[in-house]
């Protein structure tokens, strides 16, 4: 199960450039409660690789979490595994979460944004 975030994760969070409506992809399913704006959530990839998956729904913010990368799916999946070792590769910088051992993967155009 997913734990939640300490208050240093849960302001780093709300801290991110994001724009006031985005989509998040959060498996934990709970980070996303803590961000601010109209946040469309998505918890799975409906069997789709899952960079399709990204592209399709044009993704905002992945938080990856326990449950992203205990899904067995996913694990098999060339690209997720990409995206984790290169995210310029596809559009995304990724994050820490303070206090946690979580990583959030923000799409390019809002994290030059914040900066």
């Amino acid at each position: 199960a997913a734990r939640t975030p300490n208050r240093a994760a849960i302001a780093c969070l709300r801290q991110l450039p994001l724009p006031d409506r985005c989509t998040v992809f959060d498996m934990d399913g709970g980070l996303a409660a803590f961000l601010p704006g109209d946040i469309q959530w998505l918890d799975h990839t409906g069997g789709m690789p899952f960079v399709d998956f990204l592209r399709q729904r044009r993704v905002d913010l992945i938080i990856q979490g326990p449950m992203l990368l205990g899904d067995s799916r996913l694990a098999r999946d060339a690209g997720f595994q990409a995206l984790r070792r290169a995210p310029a590769q596809f559009g995304y910088t990724s994050r820490t979460i303070s206090g946690t051992s979580w990583v959030v993967y923000l799409r390019d155009t809002h994290a030059h944004a914040g900066r």
